[in-house]
């Protein structure tokens, strides 16, 4: 682990000096975690692959201003992704798109994940749902950073998780999928146009 750090740390440490191919090998090691969270958050193929290119693009702007300071790689991109897809989804500002806008306005995009009965589930909650239960029930962050993220008090945040695991064990049971809620992808693969597109 330490030796770990210790080259994610280098790569950091070459991408800031405007070393592409370090930047490149960062990006490509944390892409499908990256992809992954916010897929979930989303619930939708094509919004998520938007926004996961404009998180590349604005962790290389963050990362020559101020970098990841102490912490790992791996945890500020993370952090940055969650930051960057709520207040997205929130308050639309580049899905300005009208194929966007289209998808910002269903409250379901199960299809995209309809391969997969638990990702179906958590795709199908509503958005402050969905957003919440991800962060904390797949995320693991406690209810004081979910409340953060998602700008309310945390007894706000307490209600909607506690609404979210409801539902989604309503309709486990209707699905006899009860035994599979985290049998969840370990990575949703990111189309490689993503990478290359952001690079860009």
């Amino acid at each position: 682990m330490v030796e770990e750090n210790k080259y994610m740390r280098t790569l950091v440490e070459n991408a800031q000096q405007g070393k592409m191919v370090a930047l490149e090998e960062l990006y490509e090691i944390n892409l499908g975690r990256v992809h992954t969270l916010v897929s979930r958050l989303t619930g939708n193929k094509l919004i998520a692959e938007q926004i996961t290119k404009n998180i590349l693009v604005r962790a290389w702007k963050k990362l020559n201003e101020e970098g990841p300071c102490e912490m790992l790689f791996s945890d500020w991109i993370r952090e940055l992704s969650v930051q960057i897809t709520v207040n997205e989804l929130k308050e639309p500002t580049f899905l300005d798109d009208k194929k966007f806008k289209k998808y910002l306005k269903k409250e379901i995009h199960s299809a995209d994940y309809s391969s997969n009965p638990s990702e179906k589930i958590v795709a199908e909650l509503d958005l402050d749902h969905r957003i919440t239960f991800v962060l904390n029930k797949i995320e693991n962050y406690n209810l004081i950073l979910v409340s953060n993220f998602m700008g309310v008090n945390e007894s706000e945040a307490e209600t909607t998780l506690s609404e979210s695991v409801e539902q989604i064990s309503q309709a486990l049971s209707e699905s006899n999928n009860e035994q599979n809620l985290f049998n969840l992808q370990k990575v949703i693969e990111p189309d490689k146009h993503i990478l290359t597109s952001a690079l860009e």
